[in-house]
């Protein structure tokens, strides 16, 4: 609860402030951390990342959401190339060179662009703030309230070899939260959102939530660790606090281009 307390505040500051720019450094600080955890649960698995190229390339990626920013198909061209090229001017084994280039890939897909279409959601015209603003509280509302409706009320696992503390319970109050949270931010935040495009998006948005993290799950029970990292306490690292966003910001931005652009 100090984590949040001390780091809500400065979120929502981040992201009232007129540029994107300043809401994007945050972001890009996210990326670093949670694009340097995920390769730290490669490296317990034996497979050796280029973290170099991996942390410029994921914060490159995450900046080509910015206006005026870099193109994005341009700068996954540059480091699908600098890669291989990074395993070739290296001291590595023949055998290690595709998991490394694959894994450093990974990481520019899986933690810079998802993580980016948050920068994507608060540099729309107009809505931005809002779109981030609705995007977080039904998130966080969701995982809120399955953790604890699932520690206070939860009997049967929802999935005890990927998450043992997760439960059905916790899941179907996760759900309902999302959706009334999605009607609350359709409320006070989007109200250019139909009613039942803002019930659907809440059961969606709850549903990716819950597959991010049972995925983030599944990469480090790979590497039989419990948390990514320990840079918040009480949250673990970032890429388990971010975990949950990483599926349902593309799914915001892309409703809000189909349908309200």
């Amino acid at each position: 609860m100090l984590t949040a307390a001390i780091g809500l505040p400065l979120v929502v500051w981040l992201v009232r402030l007129r540029s994107p720019r300043w809401f994007f450094l945050l972001v890009a600080l996210a990326v670093v951390l949670a694009v340097l955890e995920l390769f730290n649960l490669a490296e317990r698995q034996g497979i050796h990342p280029h973290r170099l190229t991996g942390v410029c390339g994921s914060v490159l990626v995450a900046s080509s959401f910015l206006a005026g920013g870099p193109d994005l198909g341009l700068v996954l061209a540059v480091f699908a190339v600098a890669a291989p090229l990074a395993s070739l001017v290296g001291r590595q084994g023949f055998a290690e060179a595709l998991p490394s280039i694959a894994t450093t890939m990974f990481g520019l897909l899986f933690v810079g662009l998802l993580l980016g279409y948050q920068v994507g959601l608060r540099s729309t015209e107009g809505s931005g703030p809002a779109l981030v603003f609705f995007l977080l509280w039904v998130v966080w509302l969701s995982d809120t309230a399955a953790y604890y409706v699932g520690t206070l009320l939860g009997k049967r696992p929802l999935s005890p070899r990927l998450s043992p503390h997760k439960t059905v319970e916790g899941t179907l109050a996760g759900m309902v939260a999302a959706v009334l949270a999605a009607a609350s931010g359709k409320v006070w935040l989007l109200e250019r959102i139909s009613w039942p495009h803002a019930l659907a998006l809440g059961v969606v948005l709850g549903a990716f939530a819950l597959a991010g993290d049972l995925c983030e799950s599944l990469l480090k029970r790979g590497s039989q660790v419990k948390d990514s990292g320990d840079w918040l306490p009480g949250h673990g690292g970032m890429l388990d606090r971010t975990d949950s966003l990483l599926f349902t910001a593309p799914i915001l931005y892309h409703y809000w281009k189909w349908f309200h652009d």
